[in-house]
């Protein structure tokens, strides 16, 4: 799956329809950072997935995870 929204976009990805696995929030400390992770963040999710996968390969729920990257530029607090 693929969300996108103002300030985020994400995957998420699972091997079976009843999975278990987790969220990952990324948020990068400045705009070279969030390139670097947005290259990266299917590729990163795709393989969180799959640990996952074996992880829970003796028992009937597959493996998933979602990655979240944030765009933090702008918030207050933020530098």
């Amino acid at each position: 799956f693929f969300v996108h929204g103002r300030r985020f976009a994400g995957f998420h990805v699972r091997f079976r329809d009843i999975s278990r696995g987790g969220l990952r929030i990324v948020t990068p400390r400045n705009r070279e950072m969030h390139a670097v992770e947005s290259a990266r963040q299917l590729q990163e999710c795709y393989d969180l997935s799959f640990a996952q996968q074996l992880k829970n390969k003796d028992i009937a729920e597959g493996g998933s995870k979602a990655v979240c990257l944030v765009d933090t530029e702008g918030f207050k607090g933020h530098e």
